[in-house]
């Protein structure tokens, strides 16, 4: 088990350049990118790192930096960090699984909104205890078997 950060499944998605400029300028602007890893330390939010198209990479980005691929910035609403992951890291020891079985496979949770949001298979965290990643339409959030929605 590795110790902070784990290699996951490349997700292809748009990064809100804002989060590359202290939140201070280009609001509104995303640019692509490639999320490739993420970083896990106890009790604070799961933390992303990307590639951006030009091989610039940038470690340890919320969730809520990142938008899904062919949507438009205005189009998807804005989340709170803790609308999007509702738990925080339970461990300094990720470990990241791909169930190729789980790979068409769907699901739903209840979020602080206290609507389902739907989702759709992407990967699972482990430590001391487990969390499922979804892949969902307009917003990407994370839920005890974290869901991200997109």
């Amino acid at each position: 088990m590795s110790y902070l950060n784990a290699n996951i499944p490349p997700i292809y998605a748009q990064i809100k350049k804002e989060y590359l400029y202290d939140l201070k300028k280009h609001h509104g602007e995303v640019e692509d990118c490639i999320i490739f890893g993420i970083s896990s330390m106890g009790s604070r939010a799961i933390l992303w790192h990307a590639i951006m198209e030009n091989g610039a990479i940038f470690y340890r980005l919320p969730i809520s930096a990142f938008i899904q691929k062919g949507f438009k910035a205005e189009d998807v609403p804005k989340y709170r960090l803790d609308e999007l992951e509702l738990w925080n890291s339970f461990s300094y020891y990720p470990a990241v699984t791909h169930w190729n079985l789980l790979s068409a496979a769907s699901g739903k949770y209840i979020g602080k909104d206290k609507k389902w949001h739907y989702g759709k298979y992407l990967l699972q965290l482990t430590g001391h205890t487990q969390m499922v990643i979804y892949w969902i339409p307009i917003t990407r959030k994370y839920h005890t078997n974290i869901s991200v929605h997109t």
